[in-house]
């Protein structure tokens, strides 16, 4: 995954944990766990997992090792083949400054290298948007009063830097435009 394209693939199941645990608490974070697995180009994200209990206010995502083993265990008898492969987080609308899908330094702070970050930006929509994939990498669409876009991203190493990913999700999306 060194200077290619990440692409990584969300699965509805996925999508659904990300949106619903946004959309609940609008106006203030939500945060989660991906589970899924890695491929030779990027990620598949079959599951996301929200945390039930979070400091509401200024959340950030950090992986705790022990609720992911519990998370998988509880997985296991079920046949389901995941792996913890990241984390997500939600940015959203304060007042009229609209909310986007870019990682905030605190956000890089925390990201772990190697690991797949998902930011999903909630806002107030202005009109209704089917899902598409969109030239900028992001996936974006809307869904009741509210219009999400989603970013993700890798930290291949410690640090300030990281790569952008680009997302897919043949099964709901139409055509790219922006």
């Amino acid at each position: 995954m060194e200077d290619s394209v990440i692409e990584t693939y969300i699965k509805i199941p996925a999508l659904v944990a990300m949106v619903s645990s946004s959309v609940e608490v609008f106006h203030q974070e939500t945060l989660g766990y991906l589970l899924g697995h890695r491929t030779e180009t990027g990620f598949v994200v079959e599951y996301a997992i929200p945390f039930q209990t979070v400091e509401r206010g200024y959340a950030h995502a950090t992986i705790n090792e022990a609720r992911i083993d519990r998370i998988v265990r509880m997985l296991e008898p079920l046949h389901i083949d995941v792996k913890l492969i990241g984390a997500f987080h939600s940015h959203t609308q304060f007042g009229e400054m609209r909310a986007d899908p870019i990682p905030s330094d605190t956000d890089l702070y925390n990201m772990v290298p190697g690991y797949l970050h998902l930011i999903v930006a909630v806002n107030h929509k202005k009109k209704d948007q089917p899902w598409k994939e969109n030239q900028d990498e992001t996936i974006s669409g809307t869904i009741d009063i509210y219009h999400l876009k989603i970013g993700g991203y890798v930290v291949p190493e410690p640090g300030w830097k990281y790569r952008k990913v680009k997302l897919r999700m043949p099964s709901l999306t139409v055509e790219k435009n922006d």
